[in-house]
């Protein structure tokens, strides 16, 4: 035969394993809570990331829609300035690099204007840029980028005489810069702002994003604060289309980042709320379980006192039932021949008759949960 647990120590390894089960599942609860923080946190990061993608995505994409729009332009034919959300002005500067127009939109002309002081830097790059192109060919003049300055804040490109159709090799000839120059105030209050606000706003997080041009800051989404935000730095204006820098290093940096305690909060606040479910749902078990081994420990206080009131009840019922027996037996064999032995006879029964009865009376009084015995009215 196989040897098979008793009631008591089936219960009792039951609960032991429920108790361990419980004991895991807190365990299982802190561990996922840190790695779904840890998730929450890498989350988090990446539409950081993604949103400053997006900024430099979209003012590239319209910085060079400005670009292709102007580069045609020349002071022989003025343009008309396009619409723009980038607030800029446009230059032409001779193949001399000693004379500056400026385009006049009310007149649309270019207006010759002193060569700017700030502009100092500017000279050099456009003389090297005028010394690569000497020697150029056809196909590298035609495909000629806008330069995105590390001097100033500005994007300049090589203007040239139209060749001769006639010629079998057309010769391309310097004959200026077209400078488009950004304005540095007016674009950080009219393009980035409403940038900012369509990238950012997924985020759910005080975020701090901040543009400069070298050293100079073009634009803070929350000014005056020391909070630095440099968890993200990327090139604004990276090589992408008609657009290449001309330094190894670009002068135009986009730094964003969440602000310190904000993203500690955030992921604080998810830690709480999850151990705190977590617990609840452990307590609750807990307090099943205990309400368990409770109820155990009374069923099988009940069996107990079941066992003994059967064993004692058992013996009580059988002996006033052995003694009619008896006595009935002996009426029936005609022992008691005197007839004076007759009544004692009958008191013995009627005693144990009695005795039967309070017993009957006893369990019925146990059965029906009662305190007070069942009266039972004899017919």
């Amino acid at each position: 035969m196989r040897p098979t647990l008793s009631k008591p120590a089936f219960l009792s390894f039951a609960l032991a394993a429920m108790w361990l089960a419980l004991i895991v599942l807190i365990y299982l609860q802190f561990r996922w809570s840190s790695e779904l923080n840890q998730a929450y946190s890498q989350r988090l990061q990446t539409s950081l990331v993604s949103s400053a993608e997006s900024l430099r995505t979209g003012f590239q994409a319209d910085l060079s829609a400005l670009c292709r729009s102007l580069q045609s332009s020349s002071p022989q034919s003025p343009p008309s300035l396009p619409l723009s959300p980038i607030p800029y002005r446009l230059y032409f500067i001779d193949a001399r690099i000693d004379q500056i127009s400026r385009l006049d939109p009310a007149q649309g002309k270019f207006q010759t204007i002193p060569w700017p002081s700030r502009w100092s830097l500017l000279r050099s790059e456009l003389h090297s840029s005028a010394d690569d192109l000497a020697s150029a060919s056809p196909r590298r003049w035609f495909n000629r980028p806008w330069l995105v300055s590390s001097a100033i804040p500005a994007l300049f490109r090589a203007t040239s005489l139209s060749p001769n159709p006639n010629d079998l090799y057309p010769t391309y000839q310097l004959s200026g810069f077209l400078l488009l120059e950004l304005d540095l105030p007016a674009l950080s209050t009219r393009y980035f702002p409403p940038t900012r606000d369509r990238s950012f706003a997924a985020s759910a997080l005080d975020t701090r994003v901040t543009i400069h041009f070298l050293d100079t800051e073009v634009y803070d989404s929350l000014p005056g604060s020391k909070a630095p935000a440099a968890t993200q730095s990327l090139d604004l204006l990276a090589p992408r289309g008609n657009l290449r820098p001309i330094g190894e290093e670009s002068p135009w940096l986009l730094r964003a980042g969440h602000l310190p305690g904000s993203l500690d909060a955030a992921l604080s606040s998810l830690r709480f709320r999850n151990l705190a479910t977590g617990l609840a749902v452990c307590t609750i078990l807990a307090t099943g379980i205990v309400f368990l081994v409770i109820t155990t420990r009374r069923a099988q206080q009940l069996s107990r006192l079941q066992t003994d009131f059967v064993a004692s009840f058992s013996h009580e019922l059988r002996t006033p039932i052995t003694a009619v027996c008896m006595i009935a037996d002996n009426l029936r064999d005609g022992i008691p021949s005197d007839p004076k032995d007759l009544p004692r006879y009958g008191n013995l029964l009627l005693e144990q008759g009695n005795r039967l009865r309070t017993r009957v009376e006893d369990i019925l009084a146990f059965a029906a949960g009662r305190s007070q015995p069942l009266q039972i009215i004899p017919t």
